[in-house]
């Protein structure tokens, strides 16, 4: 199983997988807009459980994620208190969100039936 970290931005996703024994695939970055590569990343990882931090503009790619693997929302305040550290890069992010999947530890946040009957 992967397990993928997704830290989501306005123009951008970073993503990044680790498997169940901890071995990374590299971070990638691609436009929010190029929903093809986006899918075409995440197709040689199947099957997978993927976290994006739930922020005002997940919804998109929740909807889009949720019919190709597992999708969970990360609560950002609790994830934030969670991990305090000084340096912070998109690529540490999906990293970090990748490994805390991997291991059960995110912080989960609400996700409305809105979203998931769409």
């Amino acid at each position: 199983m992967r397990h993928i970290g997704i830290d989501l931005h306005r123009r951008t996703v970073v993503m990044s997988a680790v498997n169940d024994s901890g071995e990374v695939v590299s971070p990638v970055t691609i436009e929010c807009q190029n929903t093809n590569a986006i899918l075409e990343f995440l197709q040689p990882l199947k099957p997978f459980r993927a976290v994006i931090e739930s922020t005002a503009t997940y919804r998109w790619l929740y909807q889009l994620l949720s019919e190709e693997g597992t999708i969970l929302l990360a609560h950002p305040a609790k994830l934030r208190l969670m991990i305090q550290r000084r340096a912070k890069t998109d690529r540490l992010d999906c990293q970090l969100l990748a490994n805390l999947l991997r291991i059960n530890q995110i912080p989960l946040s609400y996700i409305p039936q809105t979203i998931i009957s769409n």
